[in-house]
């Protein structure tokens, strides 16, 4: 049976107690916590502006589980000055130390992943080259992640929108630590099927991000455009026990409706496709 939790990015108002509340009287089994890292205000419910132990505690009281935590971090920043002297005089670590102290708070609130992006390209550079200096900033990472009893998740997206683009990363990282936050929205941008995708990453998919839309508008799942009955589907016949995120990215836009409507109704069609559901039905 899936596990099925929200981002937090849909509710960047409510209070981490008010989100804990919510996805248990909608059924949610769990939360996904966005953060920008300590010292952010820009959501009321970001996990780093608490004690790990009161996150860890307000999701408990309500019985919902931490799925986990996204952040925006990204690891293609170019190196100043370029290769080769780039690799001796440039600070290569810089994006890996800013991580750190989200990777530690997610760890002491019992996250069982941090979601990070890869994500582009520059200029002319190979994809070679753009491989090997994020797969560098990754094993680091994950060489962290390893004292903290939390995996990296790394999303599709940008430059590495497609699953096989992501498994060169993790093939050059080489860590056990290292697996995939899968988006479908991004995968179907990239030109591939979500479903196929999912049943490639295997035993590396670790998160699903499941959104929906109706032309360019964001709307409830099941409601627009997206393969996301197929999605769910395929990842419900594999034995990956990777929970299922829903997103309705209202942090970003102020024109969407409430995530008072679209989360439930989300959850609704989501159960629907899944073979508890249909079993329960028989």
């Amino acid at each position: 049976m899936l596990h099925v939790a929200f981002s937090t990015v849909a509710a960047p108002d409510w209070t981490l107690r008010q989100i804990a509340r919510r996805a248990r009287e909608w059924d949610f089994d769990g939360v996904e916590l966005r953060t920008f890292g300590p010292g952010s205000t820009d959501l009321a419910c970001d996990p780093c502006l608490s004690e790990p132990s009161k996150v860890r505690a307000a999701l408990e009281e309500e019985g919902v589980a931490l799925t986990g935590y996204a952040t925006g971090a990204r690891f293609d920043e170019p190196l100043s000055p370029p290769p080769p002297v780039g690799f001796v005089f440039g600070d290569i670590e810089r994006p890996v130390r800013e991580l750190k102290p989200t990777v530690e708070h997610a760890a002491s609130a019992g996250a069982p992943y941090v979601r990070v992006f890869a994500y582009e390209r520059f200029g002319q550079e190979s994809r070679a080259g753009a491989v090997r200096r994020i797969a560098d900033r990754l094993r680091l990472v994950c060489d962290d992640a390893r004292h903290q009893n939390v995996r990296i998740a790394l999303e599709n997206g940008g430059s590495f929108g497609r699953i096989e683009q992501l498994q060169e990363i993790i093939e050059r990282v080489q860590s056990s630590l290292l697996g995939i936050s899968y988006s479908l929205s991004a995968g179907v941008l990239s030109g591939e099927d979500p479903a196929e995708a999912a049943r490639a990453a295997g035993s590396k998919l670790l998160v699903c991000r499941v959104t929906d839309r109706r032309g360019d508008r964001p709307c409830a799942i099941g409601q627009g455009d997206l393969p996301c009955e197929a999605f769910i589907r395929a990842l419900d016949s594999m034995s990956v026990p990777a929970p299922v995120v829903i997103e309705h990215p209202a942090l970003w836009r102020d024109d969407l409706e409430p995530a008072e409507d679209v989360l439930p109704a989300s959850f609704a069609a989501v159960t629907s496709w899944t073979g508890s559901a249909e079993m329960a039905r028989a």
